[in-house]
């Protein structure tokens, strides 16, 4: 959970549970009082994936085993998918606009926006979509009623706070991206913002992809099934883990030599950013921003390569 002071938590016989902060109902007990000890949520049964939404206020999603989607909490900008701006203080059914009929398989919550992904591969979103496109749906206008956003999808990846970016990976194993173009980390080279997906040049064998940076510091890393991984966007504290601190505005490979790399991971806001490097024998490599010691350099020196962390 990502929420403002606010705790929920998904437990292995579906229930869910929630503590903390509650002024927007976020909690998903029927009404604002805060909690200071866990308490389940009505309505909710049989869910297997809980996610909230990437803002302060903290809009909350579940997905069923019976492929149903639910929404509560702050919703300023549309992000419950109701077609209005009114918070909820319960868990909701959404079977609006494109969702209608589907059956959901997994929920994703972007800045001030959210996406669910149906059992066709279809991408649906809703939420506040002015000034940087973020659905990709090709407008630049909020829609608080889910619409259709892309196809044959298999996963998807947002930014945590404003400036937002949206990365698809789809069934084919290739990456696209919309949204904010800030340091080209939607993928367009001319760092232009872009409201319908376009295709990265990473192949079609991506496993994975992350987005780093807030405040217009965007950059991105998509691993590829042969263990490599490329890299892009924003540089200035070394993040990507080329060797310098210039910004790349196309994907280029990192440097991680003859060893292959099994996950990744950025870390960091603003321009202090980086990110991590899961290798195949089990070592953590880390590049980028080395304030109050993040990157595990003991002299706090920023990290233009790969690091390898000592633990």
């Amino acid at each position: 959970n990502e929420g403002y002071q606010s705790v929920l938590v998904l437990c292995s016989d579906g229930t869910v549970h929630s503590c903390g902060y509650n002024g927007y109902g976020q909690l998903g007990l029927g009404d604002v009082t805060q909690r200071n000890q866990f308490v389940q949520l009505p309505v909710l049964a049989n869910v297997i994936q809980l996610v909230t939404g990437r803002e302060r206020y903290t809009a909350c999603y579940a997905v069923t085993s019976d492929g149903k989607l639910y929404s509560w909490g702050y919703n300023g900008d549309g992000q419950l998918g109701d077609g209005g701006v009114t918070q909820a203080n319960l868990p909701v059914q959404r079977t609006g606009g494109t969702l209608a009929g589907k059956t959901i398989v997994k929920a994703f919550g972007g800045y001030m926006c959210a996406f669910a992904l149906d059992s066709t591969g279809t991408l649906h979103g809703w939420g506040t979509n002015v000034t940087y496109g973020p659905l990709g749906n090709g407008t630049l206008a909020n829609q608080f009623t889910p619409v259709q956003c892309a196809t044959s999808v298999a996963d998807c990846y947002t930014t945590t706070y404003d400036y937002p970016v949206t990365l698809i990976k789809k069934t084919d194993g290739t990456l696209w991206g919309c949204g904010a173009g800030n340091y080209s980390a939607n993928g367009v080279v001319a760092a232009t913002v872009s409201s319908t997906f376009v295709q990265l040049p990473v192949g079609n064998t991506v496993v994975k992809a992350v987005i780093g940076g807030t405040g217009s510091y965007n950059f991105g890393a998509a691993l590829l099934t042969n263990g490599t991984v490329y890299v892009w966007g924003y540089n200035g504290n070394g993040q990507l883990g080329v060797g310098d601190v210039t910004v790349r505005s196309s994907p280029v490979l990192a440097p991680i030599g003859v060893r292959t790399v099994t996950d990744i991971a950025a870390y960091g806001n603003t321009s202090e950013g980086g990110l991590v490097f899961l290798m195949d024998d089990g070592q953590v490599m880390v590049s980028g921003y080395a304030g109050q010691y993040m990157n595990g350099d003991y002299n706090s020196n920023n990290s233009y390569t790969p690091l390898p962390i000592v633990f």
